[in-house]
């Protein structure tokens, strides 16, 4: 489950939050939770998200002019979430990194390097995705994960809906916006989520994410003849 030991648990996921206190079965019913209403959602926005993107209206077109200022918002609006709390320390910590990963995207794509983008690109990625959870893992120490409580999950709310509009939201803009990531657009969706509400309504934000981003990046495809999802 890739889930912490006790004492990084506060630095964690909201999902892995959940799983240290007895709630991993209720982290996931949330997340499929979402998901289906993020679904749901996503299926009606196929219309007017066509009329936004293509004809009439056409604003794939016209927002690829902005996308660079677009971007450097999100990193703006990331660096913000780090904040939360009041700790500087973090900021500068994502501030570091962000411009690490500048310089190897840079260094990696402008290069010398004779080799075409996609091929020196999945080796990276797979390092950076694979290594750093390999290192983490070898220095742990094994833990157990806590007894789990089933309980029956409460209805549906008004907050479970709006935390899925937000993530159909997000997934709408990871099916079109160039280099806006699943996991990006939901840090952005609740911001303010997570300090109303705790990790549970971000466990929704999440599904809803993931499935209207899988089910919209097909639809775009068609609509624009581009898929983005991330890249």
């Amino acid at each position: 489950l890739g889930a912490p030991n006790e004492d990084t648990a506060l630095a964690a996921l909201p999902g892995h939050r959940l799983l240290r206190v007895g709630q991993g079965a209720k982290a996931v019913a949330l997340a499929a939770r979402g998901a289906v209403l993020g679904t749901a959602f996503a299926v009606l926005a196929l219309i007017p998200l066509r009329a936004i993107l293509s004809e009439p209206i056409g604003l794939a077109e016209l927002f690829r002019p902005w996308s660079a200022l677009f971007l450097a918002f999100v990193l703006g609006a990331l660096l913000v979430s780090e904040s939360r709390g009041g700790k500087a320390r973090r900021v500068w910590r994502a501030a570091w990194v962000q411009a690490l990963a500048g310089l190897l995207g840079v260094a990696t794509l402008r290069g010398p390097t004779p080799l075409e983008a996609g091929v020196v690109l999945f080796p990276l990625f797979s390092g950076l995705f694979g290594i750093p959870s390999l290192l983490i893992g070898l220095k742990a120490e094994p833990g157990t994960i806590p007894l789990q409580r089933l309980e029956p999950l409460r209805a549906i709310n008004r907050a479970d809906v709006r935390s899925s509009i937000r993530g159909t939201l997000a997934g709408a803009s990871v099916s079109w916006l160039p280099g806006l990531s699943g996991g990006a657009a939901a840090t952005l969706a609740s911001l303010h989520v997570r300090k109303s509400t705790g990790p549970s309504q971000f466990m929704v934000v999440l599904g809803a994410v993931s499935s209207s981003t899988a089910l919209l990046s097909v639809a775009v495809l068609y609509m624009i003849h581009r898929s983005r999802s991330g890249a």
